[in-house]
């Protein structure tokens, strides 16, 4: 790994963390923790393959899957809401992988997209939270 890549996983990790505890602060949830972690294209791809095989082909950008709630994590006290998974190879855009950071972290507190209202319900509260704290600035990445 060369030094330019070890400094853009820092940069993602702190950002990353930063839009989480910020997201989940707005929720209203506590003491809990979402693990975040950047694929390229390929590997989002078969993780879609393996999960969601019915889904439509189109290239995907965020997957998240909600934490088990027997699922045992000794390490930290703090509650595991699920994983987060992000497209890096879409964008680098420090912003748009916030969206899709926050846009996770939705599905894992019960959001969805499955029919209108729950689409119109999800951008509203999407919106709401990008206005309560600044997008950040272009180049962290």
């Amino acid at each position: 790994m060369s030094l330019r890549q070890a400094h853009r996983n820092k940069d993602r990790k702190i950002l990353s963390d930063v839009i989480m505890r910020r997201t989940l602060d707005f929720l209203g949830v506590k003491n809990a923790v979402v693990e975040v972690v950047f694929l390229d294209g390929r590997r989002m791809k078969a993780l879609k393959k393996s999960f969601l095989p019915a889904e439509r082909k189109a290239p995907v950008d965020v997957l998240a899957f909600v934490e088990p709630p027997d699922f045992p994590h000794p390490q930290s006290k703090k509650k595991q809401l699920g994983e987060v998974y992000l497209n890096s190879g879409l964008t680098r855009d420090p912003a748009e992988l916030s969206r899709l950071l926050v846009h996770g972290i939705l599905h894992l507190a019960g959001y969805t997209h499955d029919g209108k209202n729950d689409t119109l319900k999800m951008k509203n509260i999407e919106k709401r939270i990008e206005k309560t704290f600044p997008i950040f600035p272009k180049n962290v990445f």
